[in-house]
């Protein structure tokens, strides 16, 4: 059974979250009539320094319309998996064991989001992409579009395994895998 989930399972669950911009009649609310994010780039310019929202503050976003299609999720303090098969990513290829994630996404695009927390304290600059993994994004920073969000291709990003609130440890492994060395 999917579980609908909506941005207020990532607050739950200790996630920033932002709006993101919709489309009216297949255009983007962004304005740029060529925009090539649609459904997936922030409606705030300072969505980097997005803080914890009041009930109040989410309240006027919400009637707002930010978070009519999709919000994003900060990736600060974790490291997300972000695999893309229309660049050749591949959850096979991964280097650890993926089924242990707390919790899993499909995106609208057919990909996979699978979330892992970073150690408390950890401050190790980490590798965002391994070049012998192909069409895969390890993301600390940035953002990810959030499970229940609309993709551009009419699908939404559902959850494949748990919730924001079962994110687990990221496995040493990992950390050592993207650890840049002579930093």
């Amino acid at each position: 059974m999917i579980r609908v989930m909506n941005y207020n399972d990532y607050i739950d669950a200790g996630f920033n979250v932002f709006g993101l911009n919709s489309t009216v009649n297949g255009a983007c609310t962004c304005g740029n009539p060529n925009c090539l994010a649609i459904l997936k780039h922030p409606v705030a310019s300072n969505w980097q320094h997005t803080p914890e929202w009041s009930d109040e503050q989410l309240g006027n976003m919400e009637e707002a319309g930010h978070f009519k299609t999709g919000w994003g999720v900060l990736c600060n303090g974790y490291v997300v998996i972000d695999i893309d098969p229309r660049n050749d990513g591949s959850i096979e290829s991964l280097p650890i064991e993926w089924t242990k994630a707390g919790f899993t996404v499909q995106t609208g695009g057919s990909g996979w989001h699978i979330y892992w927390k970073l150690p408390a304290g950890h401050n190790t600059a980490l590798l965002s992409h391994l070049t012998e993994y192909k069409g895969i994004d390890f993301k600390v920073s940035g953002f990810v579009v959030g499970c229940g969000s609309l993709h551009a291709s009419g699908l939404e990003y559902e959850a494949l395994t748990g919730h924001p609130c079962d994110v687990t440890d990221a496995p040493q492994s990992l950390l050592d895998a993207l650890e840049k060395t002579g930093t």
